[in-house]
């Protein structure tokens, strides 16, 4: 590299993420082909989550195709005087920074991980990976806080709980926010207030972001779906007609039909959603009636 130093925004700019670490200077980049590894040194004025260190790893490793990366990150923080913990010598000790979020500093995941599909009230520990789609912290009686998390690993999802002092609650929630995915490790058991089967986490810690799939329509000729429901059908359906119609539009499909069971309610919408995109697609409009047989002689 020259000696004129660059942000990594300025030189990755098809990187996608937020972050701190879009700030950092970069001071070296050293590719060894023999190894198949890359090594990225920066440096930083602020704090750089493990989160956003993870994710940026993944997407180094996709962009030149190498098996490891190692980011080391010089992290020069102006930190204002704190009433934090006091070494032997009375400067405050920095705290170190692993991709543990809840559980002890030097825990380890070993177990395999299982799909969230298999898992039920009887698998006792279990591991999952996955996303956190959701998220809600309920303070109790106690003084404590409960965090639900709901973790989607692909083929299903299942709602985490963790309980949580006082004084590492908004530390948690900030990890958790910028972590791409987490492994958790803990108890499945069923759940008699939420009356489901859930997991109650010992160990939470962030993972690797993962390039989704998109699905799409490679067909020559492309179907017209006949037969869907909205949101309106009323335990039937529960996307948006607007989400229906635009992901048909980018599978290529020219037409679409409404079949909602006994109402007309999503029409307007539909109706709208079509002259935004200059009515590239074309929408059928129907409904799943019902019919009772008429037993009489009467003509209409």
């Amino acid at each position: 590299m020259t000696n004129e130093t660059k942000k990594v925004k300025d030189v990755f700019k098809d990187y996608e993420a937020k972050g701190n670490i879009l700030e950092c200077d970069i001071l070296n980049v050293s590719m060894f082909k023999k190894s198949n590894k890359l090594e990225v040194d920066l440096k930083s004025s602020k704090k750089i989550q493990i989160g956003e260190k993870l994710a940026f790893e993944f997407y180094l490793k996709s962009k030149f195709r190498v098996q490891d990366v190692d980011i080391q990150i010089d992290v020069q923080e102006t930190k204002a005087p704190s009433k934090g913990k006091q070494g032997k010598e009375g400067k405050e000790e920095q705290e170190e920074v692993t991709p543990i979020i809840i559980g002890s500093k030097k825990a380890k995941i070993t177990d395999k991980i299982v799909k969230v599909k298999d898992i039920n009230m009887d698998s006792g520990k279990v591991v999952i990976c996955g996303k956190i789609i959701k998220q809600e912290v309920k303070e109790l009686k106690s003084g404590k806080f409960l965090l639900m998390m709901n973790v989607y690993d692909g083929t299903c999802t299942i709602v985490c709980k963790a309980f949580l002092e006082a004084d590492v609650k908004d530390k948690v929630l900030e990890r958790i926010n910028s972590a791409p995915r987490v492994t958790v490790s803990g108890n499945a058991q069923y759940d008699p207030f939420s009356k489901e089967v859930t997991i109650m986490a010992n160990i939470v810690m962030e993972a690797e972001a993962k390039t989704e799939a998109k699905r799409m329509d490679r067909s020559d000729e492309k179907r017209v779906e006949l037969h869907m429901h909205t949101q309106m059908s009323q335990m039937d359906g529960i996307t948006p007609v607007e989400d229906l119609i635009n992901r048909a539009r980018s599978w290529g499909m020219k037409a679409i039909a409404i079949t909602d069971h006994g109402v007309v309610q999503s029409f307007p919408k539909a109706n709208h959603v079509v002259e935004d995109n200059n009515g590239d697609i074309k929408v059928i409009y129907g409904v799943e009636a019902y019919l009772v047989p008429d037993r009489s002689n009467k003509c209409i």
